[in-house]
């Protein structure tokens, strides 16, 4: 640990509150894993699982419109991008209570397969509900990539010259579950380039269904299924 005897007699540092490495947040992303990760991410449960209370009091096309573009990850997605969240178990928990909004807006219970098939792209069959887990590692990679030579501008050179360790871990683990080539240089960048899409499609029962789906055949699924839910929904209400 640090010694910090020295500063607490300036009056300089008289109205700075020392914390803890785990507990550092800079502009509201934590600096390091640990309690303010913890924290952030308990933060965004809290929030979605109070929102899905009143979804349900929405139209159920309205609610799955706010819930995947406001609501859900959009909500999460500057945290992802900003702090290396990608082992963390509270994500499982945020997906968790994601599916359960979900379930909830479309009053229809989700299979694993279909829950894994609704957290894909609309453009490859899903309904673009991204799984907080998937997309933990392409955020912060893609991030940090476009950040690399802002960084490396801004910082001394004793500091530009270390490695960054969280994108090291980050791209170790990627590796072990993405089963893909590294991005190109060009790519890095991109926060598709490592979006790990594929490995989501290949762990369904019969991916080959997914890939064969068009986008209109997708659409029409999508609106028997709200159709259906709103059905029931209106149904529980009269009865």
């Amino acid at each position: 640990m640090e010694d910090f005897t020295k500063i607490d007699g300036v009056d300089t540092f008289k109205d700075f509150i020392r914390v803890n490495k785990e507990e550092m947040i800079l502009l509201g992303a934590p600096v390091v894993k640990g309690i303010a990760q913890d924290t952030a991410i308990k933060n965004k449960i809290d929030d979605l699982t109070r929102t899905t209370e009143r979804l349900q009091l929405l139209h159920s096309h309205d609610a799955l419109i706010i819930l995947k573009n406001s609501l859900a990850i959009p909500k999460l997605l500057y945290l992802l991008r900003t702090s290396d969240c990608g082992n963390n178990p509270l994500l499982r928990k945020f997906d968790e209570a994601l599916r359960s909004a979900l379930t909830a807006v479309l009053n229809v219970d989700l299979t694993e397969d279909q829950w894994l098939q609704a957290t894909l792209p609309v453009g490859d069959g899903g309904l673009g509900i991204r799984s907080a887990q998937m997309l933990a590692l392409s955020a912060f990679l893609a991030s940090a990539a476009s950040t690399f030579q802002l960084q490396q501008s801004i910082l001394p050179d004793s500091i530009s010259a270390l490695e960054d360790q969280s994108v090291e871990s980050a791209e170790t683990l990627w590796a072990s579950l993405a089963n893909l080539h590294k991005p190109s240089a060009e790519e890095q960048h991109i926060q598709k380039a490592w979006d790990m899409l594929r490995s989501t499609i290949e762990s369904l029962s019969c991916p080959e269904l997914v890939l064969m789906w068009t986008k209109q055949d997708f659409s029409q699924h999508l609106l028997l299924t709200l159709v259906t839910g709103f059905m029931r929904h209106q149904s529980l209400l009269l009865d």
